[in-house]
């Protein structure tokens, strides 16, 4: 009897130890509007994941979420914001959330668990966290559309014309300024969370403290501007310190206003550059302040002459003011920003992948053809080129890129639309680094007139490339 009986304690032993044993369901990769831990969603998020075991044939069979605000996840019902409860589906993709509505530029926390075929639960997923954008106007707190210049409407031309244009008198035929704009301000306390909506057109980069916020490119997207303005958000908490700030913003043309003067296969013009911005900050003993862009902002052209999306683009570094995007720069013969036309779009959050540099590509050859330098890639892409120049002020270097090699061995035009390039006038001190900002190109060469490689015979004594 006791042999029995020991045999089926070992037994049961077994059991429960295979039982134990038995893959367990988990989540990962947990999203939120297709991002991990997003800055600015609509009113509307969904959630998705991926319900995976080391075991073979495991399923999901139902789920929970829970989203709660503050950065708190608690079984408690005054801080819960939604709970799904259990909700029988294998489905795991942009799952929609159905509770109350939502509060503009607010934090909030959310995770998931998951049952398997057999009804087990999963552990609890990591927490994910995101943060609202600004749904209505009133969201903006007064945050107006502010400009360098604007354009008559009588010299508008929406929509674009598919083409050259030439028959278009004045219309589009003015380089518009590409405007920095720039607003100093200061904190007093500590802060918590400060998180940044920003819309540019054409396209805008923006700096705190003189930083490039974020790693876009070519942002917000291209949309038609009659029915839809893309902005971004930013949490820019580590941004921002105790005492004096600056807020300096960028604005390029891009598809928003493309002119006649070089390469083009559409014209239109929406307006000239210009810009929203509210700065929303959340200190740690529960008070707020905002920045908004209005007419107190400062702004001057910007050392980009030319800017097109088609066309390329024109930097002149004599006009470089240094400091202009930090605390303490003299902004006195800046002029006061134009409260201009205001988009009839409406704005909304940008909720695709922005526009990157994804890699950089060296030179794999350099040749002298027919009077010039040419660069080879060795790779056919989309991009733009980044340059390290010395030379002396008001000296003129051309970048002229493209995809083929003309019968003079030059890089041609013709199969990506001509003429397009880039030019730079130097400032003349030390060793300059230029990038365009706003425009790329289809290209594996780069022809350079107006300077040499390094190492290079300059009987002209022109601007040498490093």
């Amino acid at each position: 009897m006791k042999a029995n009986l020991l045999i089926l304690a070992i037994l049961l032993f077994l059991n429960g130890c295979s039982r134990n044993q038995e893959p367990v369901i988990t989540t990962s990769q947990i999203r939120c509007s297709g991002f991990e831990n997003p800055v600015g969603t609509d009113n509307l998020p969904d959630f998705s994941w991926i319900s995976e075991s080391e075991g073979n044939d495991k399923s999901q069979s139902a789920y929970r979420i829970i989203v709660s605000k503050n950065n708190k996840i608690t079984s408690k019902k005054e801080e819960v914001i939604w709970n799904t409860g259990k909700i029988k589906s294998d489905v795991s993709a942009w799952i929609p959330y159905q509770g109350p509505p939502l509060q503009a530029g607010e934090d909030y926390t959310w995770r998931v668990r998951v049952w398997d075929e057999h009804n087990n639960p999963s552990p609890w997923s990591e927490t994910g966290t995101f943060v609202t954008g600004l749904f209505e106007k009133s969201d903006w707190s007064d945050a107006r559309w502010i400009g360098y210049e604007d354009i008559p409407d009588s010299l508008l031309l929406v929509p674009g014309v598919h083409g050259s244009g030439d028959n278009l008198g004045k219309i589009a035929e003015k380089r518009s300024v590409v405007p920095y704009f720039r607003q100093q301000f200061s904190l007093g306390k500590e802060i918590k969370k400060a998180y940044v909506f920003i819309s540019g057109l054409g396209h805008y980069e923006l700096f705190l403290n003189g930083e490039k916020i974020g790693d876009h490119f070519l942002s917000p997207g291209w949309s038609d501007y009659r029915k839809t303005c893309f902005y971004n958000s930013f949490d820019v908490t580590k941004k921002l310190k105790k005492g004096s700030n600056c807020a300096g913003v960028i604005v390029g043309n891009g598809f928003y206003n493309i002119n006649r003067e070089r390469y083009r296969k559409l014209v239109i013009a929406y307006g000239a550059p210009k810009m929203i911005m509210k700065l929303q900050i959340n200190y740690v003993d529960g008070t707020s302040d905002i920045i908004i862009s209005d007419d107190g902002w400062k702004t001057a052209p910007s050392p980009v002459t030319f800017s097109s999306i088609y066309g390329g683009e024109d930097y002149d570094a004599r006009m470089d003011q240094e400091g202009w995007n930090k605390p303490g720069f003299n902004d006195e013969k800046w002029k006061k920003a134009l409260l201009v036309k205001e988009p009839s779009g409406s704005l909304v959050p940008e909720k695709d992948f922005a526009v990157k540099v994804m890699e950089n590509i060296d030179p794999k050859k350099i040749d002298y053809r027919n009077n010039s330098y040419v660069y080879d890639f060795e790779q056919n892409a989309s991009g733009i080129i980044k340059v390290r120049i010395k030379g002396k002020s008001g000296q003129e270097v051309q970048f002229i890129p493209g995809e083929l090699l003309g019968e003079d061995s030059l890089p041609s035009q013709k199969a990506s639309g001509e003429p397009y390039l880039f030019k730079y006038v130097l400032k003349g001190e030390n060793e300059e680094i230029w990038m365009p900002r706003f425009s790329y190109y289809g290209f594996r060469y780069v022809r350079v007139k107006g300077a040499v490689p390094m190492d290079s015979p300059n009987p002209g004594n022109l601007p040498v490339i490093s």
